[in-house]
């Protein structure tokens, strides 16, 4: 016990010194782990301000794209596209559309507030071809290089380039280029020069460091190049990455790399490491405190003071946590405001993985799901339709994933309530999910369905009543052709006077008959929108002349006066459309001289200003208000009693009124009952130069005019026939037939080429038709011409004559002198009709 106690009492400084040494290493040991603590809490502090700087840069540029992209969605954009889609041309209406787009371009420049200072500083819109169709910033500025859809940097312009797509109608159809102020980035960049090292620059994708504004830039161009290719998110000391000679001041700085969302760019952030870590000590320091007890006593008060800080950072952190548990909340509330909303919209919206699997789902109307929820979720969308259904999810899941912005699929579902119609239009979400929302538009699509089979219903009704029209035309042509055929025959070889009267009313009522059907057949023209007028110079007083002549003789019958005054300071050609006049006036006249007993017509023609006017006047019935009121429509006249007193079909009003507004006029009347009638055409005054005359066949001519000719004739018709022979000989033609297509065809292949001057070839025959005759004919005899003879007077038949090689129609009933104006045009040589012989051309 003495010993022990000795022993005490002599080691008690060695006792004391390693119970103190013992201390002193548990002491720094604690003081050694906070410190890694504090380095590691500290790194996790820079790379989470680095990353929120670099979000806060990015939700910049997302907002540049925003405007970019509501730009490339203006009504001006989309109307000058439709513009452009229907053939505008700059000349009409295409370049005020453009002028538009401009405009409305250039009230966006200069807006766009970051702060108070303006961002958007030029647009471009760019069409699909590369050519630049609207530019803000006008002369002067280079154009946009093509760029895909996004955002970029350009830094010769120090501008931040956002471009978005332009479509109409799903289609790409240009590309929409912005150019925003780099400040709106440059000027977030934090610069605490005045109290520390802090600093952000941001350094692009090829190593170009763009600084904050006014301040040089803190790396060297190879530093910058290096920093632009270290892993994010990682602290790393500069002087590391620095060559020879490009080390950046003072050798302490470490560097944080953050990508910019959205942007070829990443967020350098470099402070000293004394600004991160404080006045933490190595660990040799730490170490060299063992040694030197008198170091342990100081490292203590020092870990004291370390403490310290951290307690100050456990109170910032604490706050911090607060922070985010107000924003959590915040984010819930909204979250259960976007239920609410999803839940009150009528569409479904599904959130998948990019293979397609079902993470969560919404549906404003439980009906329209094809499953209950807890059958699908979890599962893949391609999994759950229909085969057919799945595969336009996969093609379109597979679009999205490849980069495309959104698609849109349709498909259809049997479903309890019957055949549903759905839209899916499926949209990136991140980068490893997508969103895709699904509409009903079963009502839709049958409204799509039920206007298509009104309008195959209405093109049906067209097309049979042409096809009516046509076979109606050829029916009542055809007889009527002998009608007329005969009738003039005999009016001009009539043995006695009575004869030729007989003959002449047969004509003048076989002609009525045909003013009926070419009336009918006028307003089956102008419904279908097939009957158009010409624009060519004319002579105003032979139109109107001709017009007159046609219906001088009934004035004589009547005993009617018929003044005309043609007013001497009008030109003597205009443009327009000589042959729809014509019937305009015809129609009018008649019309007068039908409903006026005694007395007057009168026609004046005059102009006013840019409009020249032509008034009939007649001393007729008259009209009252109603009447005048149902004129201009089809099948309809003053009242039912004149269609039996005066005869018509009621058609020549309602077709003439039509020809008017066709040439861009309009007919107005002025009528009281008992006090006569007077209408009024009102049509666009042009001069034009005069033409010169074309030789015309004078109806005058003798008889023989065809003298010499040899015309082979296919006609079926016996009638017909009998008729042709008579009118051709009559002419001096020498005349050969065939009674169909195919005798038509062998008799030119048996006579040769040469032995015969014209072919008259009918279109409806048995054996053979005339189409199919006149190309084969055409094949033995090129230079032979054919003259088609048909009673279909439809434009479809004309085209189909001259396709099949016809160098013009006739129409049935044949006039004698229109047939020998026609034959003396196409004939290879010109005719002597006094001596009857060929002359050589």
């Amino acid at each position: 016990m003495a010993d022990l106690r000795s022993t005490l009492t002599r080691r008690w400084p060695l006792a004391v010194a390693a119970v103190f040494c013992v201390y002193s290493l548990l002491l720094l040991w604690n003081t050694f782990q906070s410190q890694q603590q504090l380095r590691l809490a500290a790194d996790a502090r820079l790379v989470a301000d680095s990353k929120r700087r670099a979000t806060a840069l990015g939700d910049l540029v997302a907002h540049q794209v925003a405007m970019a992209r509501d730009l490339a969605e203006l009504h001006e954009l989309r109307s000058y596209q439709h513009n452009l889609a229907l053939g505008m041309s700059p000349r009409y209406g295409l370049d005020a559309s453009l002028e538009a787009v401009s405009q409305r371009l250039g009230q966006f420049v200069g807006s766009g507030q970051a702060g108070d200072e303006r961002t958007l500083r030029r647009a471009v819109f760019v069409d699909a071809a590369g050519r630049v169709v609207a530019d803000t910033a006008g002369q002067g500025l280079p154009v946009p290089a093509p760029g895909t859809v996004g955002v970029a940097l350009d830094l010769a312009q120090r501008a931040l380039v956002a471009r978005s797509e332009v479509t109409f109608q799903g289609v790409r159809s240009g590309t929409l280029v912005c150019f925003f102020d780099l400040g709106v980035l440059t000027r977030s960049l934090l610069q605490l020069d005045q109290h520390g090292t802090y600093r952000e620059t941001l350094i692009t994708a090829e190593g170009h460091e763009i600084g904050g504004p006014g301040r040089p830039d803190p790396f060297s161009a190879d530093l910058a190049a290096r920093l632009a290719r270290l892993a994010p998110d990682r602290p790393t000391a500069v002087a590391s990455l620095a060559g020879a000679g490009s080390a950046p001041p003072g050798d302490d700085v470490i560097a944080v790399v953050a990508p910019v969302p959205g942007l070829a760019a990443v967020l350098v952030t470099s402070l000293s490491s004394g600004d991160i870590y404080g006045g933490l000590s190595s660990p040799w320091f730490l170490g060299s405190l063992s040694v030197f007890p008198i170091l342990v006593l100081l490292a203590t008060l020092r870990a004291d003071v370390l403490q310290r800080k951290a307690h100050r950072l456990e109170l910032d952190g604490a706050r911090a946590d607060a922070q985010r548990e107000r924003l959590e909340e915040l984010v819930e509330q909204r979250s259960a405001e976007l239920n609410r909303l999803f839940h009150a919209l009528p569409d479904l919206y599904f959130r998948m993985a990019r293979d397609g699997t079902i993470l969560e789902h919404r549906a404003g109307r439980d009906a329209d799901l094809w499953m209950p929820p807890e059958a699908f979720l979890g599962r893949r969308m391609q999994d759950v339709v229909p085969p057919d259904v799945a595969a336009r999810f996969e093609a379109s899941l597979a679009e999205v994933a490849r980069g495309a912005d959104h698609s849109v699929v349709e498909y259809s579902l049997a479903m309890p309530q019957g055949h549903q119609h759905f839209e899916a239009r499926t949209l990136p979400l991140g980068g490893d999910q997508q969103v895709v929302v699904v509409r009903n538009v079963t009502e839709r699509r049958e409204v799509e369905e039920l206007r298509e089979a009104n309008r195959r219903e209405a093109e049906r009704l067209v097309r049979v009543k042409g096809e009516f029209l046509a076979n109606m035309s050829h029916e009542i042509r055809t007889p009527l052709n002998a009608v007329l055929g005969l009738a003039q025959l005999g009016s001009r070889g009539g043995d006695t006077q009575q004869a030729a009267e007989h003959f002449a009313r047969i004509q003048e009522a076989g002609r009525h008959l045909l003013g009926i059907i070419d009336d009918i057949l006028d307003l089956s023209k102008l419904e279908a929108g097939k009957l158009g007028v010409e624009r060519r110079p004319y002579c105003l007083a032979a139109a109107v002349e001709a017009a007159v002549r046609l219906v001088a003789g009934r004035t004589e019958v009547k005993g009617l006066a018929l003044r005309v005054e043609l007013d001497p300071a009008l030109p003597p050609w205009v443009m327009g459309d000589a042959l729809r006049l014509k019937q305009v006036l015809v129609n009018l006249l008649g019309n007068a001289v039908k409903f006026t007993a005694k007395g007057e017509v009168a026609l004046r023609v005059h102009a006013e200003g840019a409009w020249f006017l032509l008034q009939v006047t007649d001393t007729g019935i008259g009209m009252d208000a109603a009447q005048m009121a149902r004129l201009f429509q089809p099948f309809e006249q003053a009242d039912s009693s004149t269609t039996r007193r005066f005869g018509g079909t009621g058609l020549g009003l309602a077709i003439s009124d039509n020809l008017v507004r066709l040439m861009g006029g309009r007919i107005t009347v002025d009528s009281r009952p008992g006090a006569g009638s007077r209408f009024t055409v009102s049509l666009p005054l042009q001069a034009a130069e005069a033409v010169p005359a074309a030789a015309t066949t004078d109806p005058d001519q003798p008889a023989r005019r065809l003298a010499g000719l040899r015309v082979l004739a296919a006609e079926d018709a016996e009638v017909n026939r009998l008729v042709l022979e008579g009118q051709l000989r009559h002419e001096g033609a020498e005349v050969v037939f065939a009674e169909d297509g195919q005798a038509a065809v062998t008799a030119v292949a048996q006579a040769g080429p040469g032995a015969f001057d014209v072919v008259l070839m009918d279109v409806q025959m048995p054996v053979m038709d005339g189409l199919s005759a006149t190309r084969q004919v055409r094949e033995i005899a090129p230079s032979l011409p054919v003259i088609g003879l048909t009673a279909h007077a439809l434009q479809e038949e004309l085209e189909r004559c001259l396709a099949a090689g016809m160098v013009e129609r006739l129409l049935k009933p044949v006039d004698l002198d229109q047939l020998v104006a026609v034959v003396l045009r196409h004939v290879a040589r010109p005719v002597d009709s006094l001596q009857g012989e060929l002359v050589p051309g």
